[in-house]
């Protein structure tokens, strides 16, 4: 037996069913435009809803976080200001308040130089070459710079009696950042030390394992804020035409140390990491490494 629904009925419900999915429907928008909205931000020039992750705005394309802003300093066809690195001191290094064994990957600013021994006092930094790559709209695997400049900016403390000579090398194996700090380490900061790439793996030859050549040369003002630009084009060639031969990029980064070639009665000066970045803006100049490929 078969019961006769009237048509008005029927109706009706068929509205209900529809009014029902509308419902939902909207119901799913507005939690979507919700999430949308508290993950957006205005931006300081058009007022137009962007990502909180944006650094530049779509609508006005005018740069609005870091790494984007400030403006670069010069011109180059990409500029890398995003990475990791970190200060590692000799076993006779030890720093007022220092804790050479530790990590010191999370200071904003370090030494760099001599305090005891020639070469004490090392900086290890790898930029993000290939991100920045893909932000200026370059393929690595079909290019390579003409021309590479590391810029490094020190701080205006501190007297190291006479210029402090500098020499760049690749390393030859990866090393963890760490977050720890001089005189403020903990056993959970991890991170490379004078003796470790990693908190797992040791240098072959203590104070970092890196290749002799092709090197760079520079030199820190003995006093003052400075910045220095050191030209590095050889050793970033080397790391560009590698990739063109084996596909895939393989690049640890660079070690900073003092030049044990160069006689001079240098101590050390402390120059900005790339955690001195943090919080810049528009009105902020950048005080952070920066390397430059043309």
């Amino acid at each position: 037996m078969h019961t006769i629904v009237p048509p008005e009925v029927a109706e009706r419900r068929r509205l209900r069913g529809v009014s029902a999915a509308l419902y939902i429907i909207l119901i799913i928008y507005f939690i979507f435009s919700y999430l949308s909205s508290a993950d957006a931000k205005p931006c300081r020039f058009c007022n137009v809803s962007i990502a909180n992750q944006a650094t530049v705005c779509p609508s006005c394309l005018r740069a609005i976080a870091w790494p984007s802003t400030p403006p670069r300093s010069r011109r180059a066809v990409v500029v890398v200001r995003t990475g990791r690195d970190a200060f590692i001191r000799g076993p006779n290094d030890a720093l007022p308040s220092a804790r050479t064994a530790a990590n010191a990957g999370g200071p904003s600013s370090g030494p760099l130089g001599s305090w005891y021994s020639a070469t004490g006092l090392r900086y290890l930094v790898r930029f993000d070459i290939p991100e920045a790559c893909r932000e200026a709209g370059i393929d690595p695997a079909s290019w390579t710079p003409n021309r590479a400049t590391l810029v490094v900016r020190l701080t205006p403390e501190g007297d190291a009696r006479e210029d402090v000579p500098l020499v760049v090398y690749a390393l030859a194996r990866p090393f963890e950042e760490g977050t720890g700090s001089p005189g403020l380490n903990f056993r959970n900061d991890r991170g490379c030390t004078w003796f470790r790439a990693t908190t797992e793996l040791p240098w072959a030859t203590a104070g970092g394992d890196y290749f002799s050549q092709p090197r760079a040369w520079g030199t820190l003002p003995r006093t003052g804020a400075a910045e220095v630009e050191i030209d590095v084009t050889d050793i970033i060639r080397t790391v560009f035409d590698a990739h063109h031969r084996m596909g895939k990029w393989e690049d640890f980064g660079l070690i900073l140390m003092r030049d044990p070639e160069t006689p001079a009665r240098c101590t050390y000066r402390i120059m900005y990491s790339l955690e001195a970045a943090s919080g810049a803006s528009l009105s902020q100049p950048v005080r952070s490494p920066e390397l430059f490929l043309e």
